[in-house]
């Protein structure tokens, strides 16, 4: 193995991140594996981390058990000439022995554990932690009403109307949100006199300017006479030179004075030079000038004090609660790292993914270990591509990547090597190849001067960011040359004129051709890729219209389902009994029978009932209410869709119970803060552009593409910086589009935001495009008749229709819905030359497919995503062996067979309820398994799973814990459970899982006598092993039940073992 050396890998799409990541891991393993912990491995999200040390841990087990795979880890330089099978299954059981030292994980997990450390330092209270998003929400809210309460409301109105004009008056308290959520971030790095870059211009006074004009010449035409709109032109100007100041204000906008204003005497109006008045409009834009310094520097003063005043309540706040978000604790972590008010021990090797989003405050966290790295015997990689940068809007910064080996070679004086790597080992070449065609098609339209092309790109700031993003762009190269799929732009014409149904059509088409490629190619993976959230709704809307589930990374909000609706307006009624449009929900709804708060009941019966529902919520736990409503209810339930809705809402109850208490109410606005994925499978996923960031689908369709690549507006703060590693040096509230024109340093700061903000519009159409393995389809409205603003549209219309390679012969529709008038027409206007409609997944093992049924909803009662945030979760199964588990086991294929078969063997089980009730046959059976167990199974498994429960069904023991006993029961099959319980050590825990079949023995009252809990086991015997995990059966059961230890019988069933 190669020594390895300090390196920037600049790594387009597709070409293996995550593989050079987890191997340079291996590599250092390998080579110390007693200092694992000296390792440090960051990326930006939890899944991405997951899926890094899944990547270390899989590659290992690969090669211990395939040779290839262990020559792949030689060849690549990760593994040294000589290492064995022998040599990876022993690391790969020493890293899951120190699994809870790997440091591979987020940035801001990273960085929350070394506020942890030093959190005295820091001045924290003693108690502190991350707030949920409700809690962050209402304490920004309850700190601006106080901002404006102890700045005096008269004077708060004053500020946004000054800042914000006619649009204030119609939502003050919304733009005031704005300012202080957008504006919070520049303040806390930037030095005061950062905002006093615009300073007030002197300039000739308002009737100097009128006293020039009445006196100025008027040109004459070439008849002879005055010029009439030259005559027209000063009688204007001497009318609103003759009223108010604001009157004279509102000559910023007209076109002379902003031709003057930027071009000078070189500009003509009407056909005459403007040197004719040189003087007299030199003296205007002058004045002008003054006006809008005076009123920017106005601004800049109110934005500056509101901040400050609001970002010492806010920290006050937070001191109190000790409620805090991610971004402070960067903020916090970062100047005092700068300072030197703490150090962090630094790591001897670091690995960093994504960088090109690392935002400035991160950077300056960073910085330090980085330069430790570098100096003593520690290894730097460094992963990321400036092409993908879409974070600019959070204050992230691509020039810390293209900059890193620079600041290496200038700060630390060491070398890193760049290496750039433009091989695609996800995407096919069409895909590809389009993708090229598009940003290379629009750099040569936008400067050959060709601007009669669509592509060219008109605005200076899109032609500045789009020769920044494509400086050493480089062609890409597919390395599976053989993937089929296409690559097509459509036109989609509303059958309405109007401009909300023609967004719509394009949405609507986007859902249709989803279930047209589904149809031909059932085993695919589906994304739409939006720019925002808002049109999800109304995709997932069509698509369910289509028969297809649909759902989205980072999924959506709870309130789609209606009895989670109800829930939550019960929530808010119980706190608040004069909230009538909750109370109506209520109880016109088939939930008020069910709570007996149904219309027609007395007044006083009805308080007396919501005040009892209220306090047996308070004292209970949301968690257990809403169970207890579940399993009493949901026989009449007759949607999947809501039950599975309803389980989520019950895990949120039990994570909701583990924090601090608070009102019923602010269960309700925990819930809305919340989005969550549907459980069940689904064939398509409906998400934006940014939560797509580093997955990959079988087909893309983007419907989203009318949108201007520049969205930043007036009435906004900006701040710039003068490098990458610097605290804002210039910061100023953006007045009007013509008022920035008169302000040359204001013209500047735009033209470099807007620089930055066109670079993140670039990056998100090349990472939606890049997303696709197969089939990228791009869906346009129809053309504007007058070009307007430089949109992902235009730019594709004028690279790809005009290209000669088109295959307009290529046969593609959306999928109709019968009775339905699709109300849009749809025309295809390119097509790849090598586009074929149907194609082989590529991963087809790893791809969603269509949804299956769900299973009853008493199982499982609980997602198994959601973890509390503030409790320890623990399971049963978690204490076989005294909580020791063979790794081995886990890691190899063999042991994930025996989990699967094991699953496969308790569904069987789960049918029967006593073996008097009858048997269903197998072809039932087999049926069933998909429904139950939420994966299909192989035949070969199936058929495995059948022989092992018939087997079972033939041991005594087996037959006669089936039997129906004499005395009345009642069965629990599969029964989920999630309950908090005291641990050793008295901290509070969550106890979480599954019983496998418990029967409880009635007394002829209907009260429980006793119950015994059964546990199939499929592998040997161990009883020792399982004690642990039945205890902890016994003691949920108890919980559950509130029957004594000795009224709690356990059982070990096994299937196999003699």
């Amino acid at each position: 193995m190669s020594q390895l050396i300090h390196e920037v890998a600049l790594a387009s799409a597709g070409t293996g991140k995550t593989f050079d990541l987890s191997g340079r891991y291996l590599a250092l393993a390998i080579a110390a594996p007693g200092e694992l912990k000296d390792i440090l491995a960051t990326t930006f999200t939890r899944a991405a981390a997951g899926e890094i040390l899944q990547r270390i841990l899989e590659r290992l087990v690969e090669a211990s058990l395939h040779e290839s795979k262990l020559i792949e880890l030689i060849d690549h330089n990760f593994a040294p000439a000589g290492w064995s099978a022998n040599d990876a299954r022993a690391l790969a059981l020493h890293l899951g022995q120190q699994i809870n030292f790997l440091q591979v994980r987020t940035l801001d997990s990273f960085f929350h554990q070394s506020v942890k450390a030093n959190g005295l330092d820091l001045g924290l209270p003693t108690k502190w932690g991350i707030a949920e998003e409700h809690q962050n929400n209402e304490l920004c809210a309850n700190v601006l009403a106080q901002t404006c309460d102890d700045r005096g409301l008269d004077k708060m109105m004053d500020v946004v109307n000054g800042l914000h004009g006619e649009k204030a008056l119609r939502q003050p308290l919304e733009k005031l949100q704005e300012l202080v959520s957008h504006g919070l971030e520049i303040f806390q790095d930037a030095p005061a006199e950062a905002w006093q870059c615009v300073a007030e211009q002197p300039g000739p006074s308002q009737q100097t300017c009128l006293d020039l004009f009445q006196q100025a010449a008027i040109p004459q035409k070439k008849s002879g006479g005055d010029d009439s709109r030259w005559s027209k032109l000063k009688a204007l100007l001497i009318d609103t030179l003759s009223g108010s100041t604001s009157d004279a204000f509102s000559l910023v906008e007209h076109t002379v004075v902003l031709k003057f204003a930027s071009s000078g005497t070189r500009e003509k109006y009407y056909n005459h030079s403007l040197e004719i008045w040189a003087s007299e409009l030199g003296h205007l834009v002058s004045y002008l000038r003054g006006l809008v310094s005076k009123s920017v520097a106005a601004k800049n003063k109110e934005s500056f004090q509101l901040l400050r005043d609001y970002d010492k309540a806010l920290l006050e706040s937070r001191a109190r609660s000790g409620l805090y978000g991610f971004q402070d604790i960067s903020a916090l972590l970062g100047r005092a790292v700068a300072s030197g008010t703490i150090s962090i021990t630094p790591p001897q090797h670091l690995l960093l993914d994504e960088f090109q989003d690392t935002a400035v405050p991160q950077w300056r966290v960073l910085e330090p270990l980085l330069h430790d790295v570098l100096q003593k015997d520690g290894k730097l990689f460094c992963v990321g591509d400036v092409k993908q940068a879409i974070y600019g809007w959070r204050s992230g910064e691509s020039k810390l990547l293209s900059g890193l080996p620079g600041w290496a070679k200038n700060t630390a004086k060491k070398t890193v090597t760049t290496t750039p790597k433009n091989t695609n080992y996800r995407s096919s070449q069409i895909i590809l190849s389009t993708v090229d065609q598009v940003f290379q098609g629009v750099k040569r339209a936008t400067f050959s001067d060709d601007d009669r092309s669509e592509a060219c790109l008109a605005g200076p700031a899109e032609r500045a960011a789009l020769a920044t993003w494509m400086s050493g762009y480089k062609k890409h190269k597919a390395h599976h040359n053989k993937l089929q799929g296409a690559a097509v732009l459509a036109l989609v014409e509303s059958h309405d004129t109007d401009e909300l149904k023609e967004k719509d059509a394009v949405l609507i088409a986007a859902a249709d051709r989803a279930a047209a490629i589904l149809d031909d190619n059932p085993h695919a993976s589906i994304a739409i890729l939006c720019r925002t959230n808002k049109p999800i709704p109304v995709l997932q809307d069509r698509l369910s219209k289509h028969g297809i589930a649909s759902s989205g990374v980072g999924g959506s909000l709870l309130t789609d389902s209606t009895v989670v609706r109800l829930f939550l307006s019960l929530c808010r009624w119980l706190d608040h009994k004069g909230n009538s449009l909750a109370a109506f929900a209520v109880q016109s709804s088939p939930l008020a029978k069910a709570l007996n708060v149904s219309l027609g009941i007395h007044d006083s019966k009805l308080r007396t009932h919501l005040a009892y529902l209220r306090e047996t919520i308070l004292a209970e736990g949301m968690g257990p209410f809403l169970n207890g409503f579940a399993e009493a209810t949901h026989k009449n339930w007759h949607s999947h869709h809501e039950r599975r809705r309803f389980r989520q809402l019950i895990d949120l109850a039990f994570r909701w119970d583990a924090m601090p208490p608070d009102s019923v109410s602010a269960f309700a606005d925990f819930v809305d803060s919340k989005r969550l994925s549907d459980p069940e499978a689904a064939s398509v996923e409906v998400l934006t552009v940014h939560a797509s960031k580093g997955l990959e689908y079988d087909v893309v369709i983007l419907p989203q593409l009318k949108e201007s690549l520049l969205k930043t507006g007036s009435n906004s703060l900006m701040g710039v910086r003068p490098d990458p590693y610097s605290s804002y040096d210039l910061v100023s509230w953006r007045p009007s589009g013509a008022q920035v024109t008169l302000l040359p340093k204001l013209h500047e700061m735009a033209l470099t935001v807007d620089t930055h903000a066109v670079r993140d519009s670039l990056s998100l159409l090349y990472v939606a495009m890049t997303r696709a393995v197969h089939w990228v389809e791009m869906l346009l409205p129809p053309p504007p008749k007058k070009r307007g603003k430089d949109t992902y549209a235009n730019m594709l219309r004028g690279a790809l229709i005009g290209n000669p390679k088109n295959k307009r012969d290529f046969v593609i529709a959306p999928k109709e819905i019968a009775g339905l008038d699709a109300g849009y027409a749809f025309e295809l206007l390119w097509a790849h030359p090598n586009s074929q409609s149907t194609f082989e997944p590529k991963a087809a093992d790893k791809k969603v497919i269509r949804a299956l049924p769900t299973a009853d909803f008493a199982r499982p009662l609980f997602s198994e995503v959601i973890q509390p945030r503030s409790l320890r979760t623990w399971s049963p199964s978690s204490a076989e062996g005294g909580g020791q588990i063979e790794l081995g086991f886990l890691l190899a294929e063999n042991g994930r067979q025996a989990k699967q078969k094991g699953t496969l063997v308790h569904a069987l089980f789960e049918q029967i309820k006593w073996l008097e009730d009858g048997l269903p046959n197998d072809e039932t059976l087999l049926a069933k398994l998909p429904e139950i167990c939420q994966f299909i199974p192989s035949p070969n498994e199936a058929q495995e799973a059948l022989a092992v429960f018939h087997r079972g069904l033939a041991r005594a023991e087996i037959h006669a814990a089936l039997t129906q006993p004499e005395q009345p029961t009642t069965v629990w099959p599969e029964k989920k459970f999630s309950l908090p319980v005291f641990d050793d050590d008295g901290n509070k825990t969550i106890l979480r899982g599954t019983i496998d079949r418990a029967v409880l023995f009635l007394k002829d009252n209907g009260d429980i006598e006793r119950i015994v809990i059964q546990d199939w086991k499929t592998g040997e015997r161990a009883d020792e092993r399982y004690a642990p995990q039945l205890e902890a059966y016994r003691k949920a059961v108890m919980i559950m039940t509130g029957l004594p230890s000795e009224a709690i019988e356990t059982e070990l069933l096994y299937l196999e073992a003699d």
